[in-house]
């Protein structure tokens, strides 16, 4: 066997998937042991969230996963997993409970009540990330810092299968921010290849110019705050944005807070670029659905929905979409009259 055929299927043997559905099928399955993925999103839309969501799914895979938290505070990552596992346990066991706000729940204090249903929660929790490990930095953590963790985790003997870096903006960078984001990103990118696994990479969109009059529905590669050398490098870049309010009344009720999924970018998976999922995000049981709306992405415009049969053959998880009937002018016969 030579050389390539070998690399080739230990790239397949790495593959594992993401828990979301349209990331998993834009890339045949999930991440691969190549795969540097950015992605990028505005403040509030839900970077973090998706970082916390990718890597609780690897650990319960039985994945070695490590978060670098640099914006979160301390202890958050787990505790907004134990947030989230506390509301599905509730939801599906005591749907009468009334459920506390995030705030509320910080503030609860010690409730022997609530201690019983949290405890249960945590004892799962624990099962669930016991091979998640997350490092919070509530000091300066440079790029170098970064890249001599990550390479000393290479010998280490539960040697990670998934790395996230939440995120990249908030390294501590010297000079001039465009050419030390540059000097970031190929560091980065050499230190996966070193330990050879997947790297996940949250960045920040730009914000919108002051007084700009164009707004796109779909932030492009353009919008990712800091150099061009960021999605040179990526193998893959994702963008999530919100759905507008217009777009929304052409999606069904039941799709909850949705999501544009695009991937701007991929060296592997370029047939997937010009679609965008639509995903629905359940604040409930704090998870993105499971199936997700198909549309094509149009410049500048809202994302076209597509047909049943437009539908791309690796759109595997794409929900069913009846056929829009289009409308016709009726003209009525001469000299008949209205009733």
């Amino acid at each position: 066997m030579n050389n390539e055929k070998i690399h080739r299927h230990l790239i397949a043997e790495s593959v594992f998937e993401t828990g979301n559905a349209w990331l998993d099928d834009c890339l045949a399955g999930g991440l691969n042991q190549e795969n540097m993925v950015l992605v990028a999103a505005k403040t509030g839309v839900g970077k973090t969230f998706f970082g916390v969501q990718l890597a609780a799914y690897a650990a319960k895979k039985h994945k070695n996963v490590y978060y670098f938290a640099l914006e979160a505070e301390r202890h958050e990552i787990e505790r907004r997993m134990l947030y989230y596992e506390i509301l599905r346990l509730a939801k599906n066991n005591y749907p009468e409970f009334k459920m506390p706000r995030y705030r509320e729940w910080l503030h609860l204090g010690l409730e022997r009540d609530w201690e019983s249903i949290e405890d249960i929660a945590q004892k799962q929790l624990n099962i669930d990330t016991a091979t998640l490990k997350v490092k919070y930095s509530q000091r300066i953590f440079t790029p170098s810092m970064f890249r001599d963790a990550v390479s000393q985790l290479a010998h280490v003997e539960d040697k990670p299968d998934l790395i996230i870096l939440d995120h990249l903006h908030h390294l501590f960078l010297t000079g001039d921010e465009n050419e030390a984001l540059k000097t970031a990103i190929h560091g980065i990118k050499a230190v996966k290849d070193e330990v050879e696994v997947p790297v996940v990479v949250l960045a920040q969109l730009r914000k919108n110019d002051a007084g700009a009059n164009i707004k796109k529905s779909i932030p492009s590669l353009e919008d990712i705050r800091g150099t061009a050398a960021l999605t040179d490098v990526a193998t893959d870049v994702l963008i999530i944005s919100r759905v507008g309010n217009e777009a929304k009344k052409d999606l069904p009720s039941s799709i909850q807070n949705p999501m544009y999924f695009h991937l701007a970018k991929s060296r592997t998976a370029s047939e997937a670029t010009p679609y965008v999922g639509i995903v629905g995000f359940d604040a409930k049981r704090g998870s993105y659905s499971s199936k997700y709306i198909i549309a094509k992405a149009e410049h500048g415009a809202d994302p076209t929905l597509l047909e049943e049969h437009e539908k791309p053959h690796w759109a595997k998880n794409a929900e069913r979409r009846a056929p829009r009937i289009k409308s016709t002018n009726y003209k009525k016969p001469y000299g008949e009259k209205d009733e």
